[in-house]
C-alpha cells in the first residue's frame, strides 16, 4: 500500500534491489471516507511521485490497471486475490432454515447496520454476520440483538469465514455505488462466494457486479431499494433451483480461473521477469 511505498523506495536506493508495489486498492479512494479533502489530494501526488520510482506494478482488477498506468509506465499485472479450491464439484448446503452470510468489513458503505433491519424482518431465514472489531462493530452488535433470526458471530478468522460460507445458502456482499473505492473495487467475498458454489447478492452497476453477472452466480439489486433487496433474498429463499444452479455457475468459474492456483502463476511470472 501507499503508507509503506515511501519505504520501499528508500530500500532500492539504498540498497539497489527491485521494487514492485503490490496495490489492492486506490489509496486516496480508501481514505476518502474518513478523512478531509486536502490529505486526500496529498495521498494522491504523494503516490505519483513515488510510484515512478517502481520497477512493476501489481494490482487486481483492470479499473486499478487502469487507474496506475496513468501513472507510470511501468509493467502491470493483475493477479487477483482468489482463495484455494476447496471442492470442483458442487457440494449443497445442508440447512433446514434458509441461511445468508456476511463476514467482512461492517461499514456503512456495505450497508451496515441498515441490512439488519431490512433482512431481520423476513420470515424463515437466518443471517449470520461477523466482522473485524473497526468501524461499525459494536453498533452492528447491539442492533442483532434486536432480532432471533441474526446471529452476530463477531470477529472470527479468515479460516472460519470460508467454512461458514460453506454452511450458508447464499451470501451478501452490497457495496454504495456512490463510494469511489466501492466503484473499482472487487471485493473477495464474491470469489470466496464462487469457491463455494453460494449466489451472491450484489449491488447493481458497480465493477464487480459485472463480473457477478458476466458468470451468472448471483443477483443484482438497488442498493439503495430496501424493498428490491428483501424481494431478492425471497427469491433465492424459495427457489433452490435456482440458488443451486448460480452456485454451480460460481464453482464453474472458480475452477476455471478464479482460484489461487491460476493467480500464482502470474505472481510468479512478475518475479522471474525481475531477476
Amino acid at each position: 500500500d501507499l503508507d509503506t511505498l515511501q519505504v520501499g523506495v528508500w530500500l532500492k536506493k539504498k540498497l539497489g534491489i527491485k521494487l514492485i508495489y503490490d496495490a489492492h486498492e486506490i489509496f486516496g479512494y480508501m481514505i476518502s471516507r474518513s478523512m478531509p479533502k486536502f490529505i486526500i489530494n496529498i495521498s494522491f501526488k504523494f503516490e505519483k511521485v513515488l510510484i515512478r520510482y517502481v520497477d512493476h506494478v501489481i494490482t487486481v482488477n483492470e479499473p486499478l490497471k487502469t487507474f496506475f498506468s496513468k501513472m507510470v509506465s511501468r509493467p502491470i499485472e493483475i493477479v487477483m486475490n482468489c482463495g484455494e479450491l476447496v471442492n470442483d464439484k458442487y457440494v449443497p448446503p445442508n440447512n433446514n432454515i434458509f441461511t445468508l452470510g456476511y463476514f467482512g468489513v461492517l461499514d456503512r458503505s456495505r450497508k451496515f447496520p441498515d441490512i439488519i433491519d431490512i433482512i431481520g424482518e423476513i420470515k424463515n431465514i437466518r443471517f449470520v454476520i461477523a466482522g473485524k472489531r473497526e468501524n461499525l462493530y459494536q453498533e452492528v452488535k447491539r442492533k442483532c440483538e434486536k432480532y432471533s433470526n441474526i446471529i452476530f458471530l463477531g470477529s472470527i478468522p479468515y479460516s472460519e469465514a470460508i467454512r461458514r460460507t460453506f454452511e450458508c445458502d447464499a451470501i451478501i456482499c452490497l457495496m454504495d455505488p456512490k463510494d469511489k473505492n466501492s466503484q473499482v473495487g472487487l471485493p473477495n467475498k464474491v470469489f470466496e462466494g464462487m469457491l463455494a458454489g453460494r449466489p451472491i447478492l450484489v449491488s447493481k452497476n458497480l465493477y464487480y457486479s459485472k463480473l457477478v453477472e458476466k458468470e451468472k452466480c448471483g443477483l443484482t439489486v438497488e442498493y439503495e431499494s430496501d424493498e428490491a433487496i428483501k424481494d431478492s433474498i425471497i427469491k433465492l429463499r424459495d427457489n433452490s433451483a435456482l440458488c443451486r444452479k448460480l452456485g454451480e455457475n460460481g464453482l464453474k468459474a472458480a475452477v476455471r480461473e478464479y482460484n489461487w492456483k491460476k493467480q500464482e502463476k502470474k505472481l510468479i511470472g512478475v518475479y522471474e521477469g525481475l531477476m
